[in-house]
């Protein structure tokens, strides 16, 4: 028997209801808010967990008192904002299922249940920047409910400014430079990279979940939106031509480029005085992509104003003319294929293991691991939504 206008009426019925609660729910908490604030200890922040695992939408932890109550979880607020030295009381429920808050810095972990108001009280003692968290499975947007709690320094406090503001390399388009498993290593076990810099990055002893989380907001999230693609021609193949190493090599020469003169070349050392040696170049096989090379032989300085790096290739009539019929574009080529034939490519896997152990880690994780390590402190990190430079031919 086909369903009767009864039956359509109560499903409709049944399903505006369900809507209205979950909205409902929300609202009458933060409502009630004004009337109880005064109960708590300290300040009150109201936090609302929902996760309804729509199709490519992430859960959402909805913070009241940041923007106020937003319910779209394109457009929530996921940032706690304190001052040092504050108590602040936090009341966390949920509007779905049971998650977990969690505030793995201040030692927070709180079990948070469908209406009904969990409550954390902590003195946020200590200024920064610090991840929180669905501590607990939730449903598959659970990865996306992550958030700030930036607890601002109390301008008496003894915390200093970073030493060495700016002494660190320009990671603004660091994605489209580094090959990820080479930096999933780096971050678990640095070393130092540039002689020349008077500073080494700490070793910050990240777990596997960090140092992937960190890996894939660099990977995907500093990056130059506006580049054009690289043309087809200098795109890598993934096979090395015998002829385009062999010039290359020509090319990195004392008789042509004197590549040795500054960078490092395993136990070969550079001539001059330490501060001005560059990268070791044995390492840029597991260090750079391919295409990137092209880029940064193409027009260094559009890529790092004020590099050490020549522009060998500035106009049409800068490469030597006695290799590959003076075409520069092959010798490019030549050069990149040259740098990947004496290095040996990360092969440890432990970043793609990474990725198979922790696949509810997302870029964002990533951007919060970085300020929370105050990376900004010594670290150039530009808008890499902001309008780029456009290279030669790209």
């Amino acid at each position: 028997m086909g369903k009767g206008r009864t039956d359509y009426f109560w499903e409709l019925f049944s399903v505006i209801l369900c809507l209205a609660i979950l909205v409902a729910l929300p609202i009458a908490i933060f409502s009630y808010d004004a009337k109880v604030a005064q109960g708590y200890p300290g300040r009150v922040i109201t936090i609302v967990g929902r996760n309804d695992a729509r199709p490519r939408q992430a859960g959402v932890w909805i913070v009241q008192e940041e923007a106020g109550w937003d319910y779209t979880a394109e457009r929530a607020p996921r940032v706690i904002r304190v001052r040092q030295g504050e108590t602040v009381t936090l009341r966390i429920t949920a509007v779905d299922t049971i998650h977990g808050f969690s505030v793995p810095d201040y030692g927070i972990d709180e079990k948070v249940y469908p209406g009904k108001i969990s409550t954390v009280t902590f003195r946020a003692d200590r200024a920064g920047t610090f991840i929180f968290r669905c501590s607990r499975y939730c449903a598959l947007g659970h990865q996306g409910m992550a958030g700030k709690l930036i607890v601002e320094q109390d301008p008496n406090s003894e915390q200093t400014e970073p030493e060495f503001q700016g002494a660190a390399p320009d990671l603004t388009f660091e994605g489209e430079k580094t090959n990820p498993e080479w930096l999933y290593n780096f971050l678990k076990r640095p070393y130092r990279l540039r002689p020349w810099l008077a500073v080494q990055m700490p070793n910050f002893q990240l777990s596997d979940r960090d140092a992937l989380a960190v890996t894939e907001h660099i990977f995907y999230g500093l990056r130059n939106f506006n580049a054009r693609p690289l043309p087809e021609k200098f795109r890598f193949a993934r096979k090395l031509s015998a002829e385009l190493v062999e010039a290359g090599r020509r090319l990195a020469s004392k008789a042509y480029f004197d590549c040795n003169s500054c960078h490092m070349q395993g136990d070969k050392k550079p001539d001059g005085p330490q501060e001005e040696w560059a990268p070791d170049l044995t390492l840029a096989a597991s260090r750079l992509k391919p295409d990137w090379m092209v880029r940064w032989f193409l027009a260094p300085q559009k890529i790092q104003p004020g590099t050490k790096m020549p522009d060998y290739f500035a106009d049409a009539d800068s490469g030597p003319e006695d290799i590959l019929g003076g075409d520069e574009d092959l010798q490019i080529l030549a050069l990149r294929d040259w740098l990947l034939s004496i290095g040996r490519p990360t092969t440890s896997g432990g970043f793609w293991n990474a990725m198979a152990r922790h696949r509810d880690v997302i870029p964002v994780v990533g951007e919060m691991v970085m300020e929370n390590l105050n990376c900004f402190g010594c670290h150039t990190i530009r808008s890499t939504r902001a309008s780029g430079q456009r290279m030669r031919g790209i």
